[in-house]
């Protein structure tokens, strides 16, 4: 892979921060949201931590 010049280095720095940035926000979100859901669908504990846990890591896993 070739390196990248200086110019170049900082826009995809950004982008790559941005995303994680996203990802973060998101799965605070999701975290906080759960117990409502949880109360009304009679649902356990650990049903929704498996689905904010699967969903950061499906969006945390480089896409090739």
């Amino acid at each position: 892979m070739p390196e990248l010049s200086h110019g170049r280095r900082v826009p995809v720095l950004a982008i790559r921060c941005m995303s994680l940035l996203i990802v973060s926000l998101d799965n605070t979100v999701l975290n906080v949201a759960p117990p409502s859901p949880q109360r009304d669908l009679h649902a356990t504990t650990s049903g929704p931590q498996w689905a904010v846990d699967a969903r950061a890591l499906v969006l945390a896993s480089p896409r090739c």
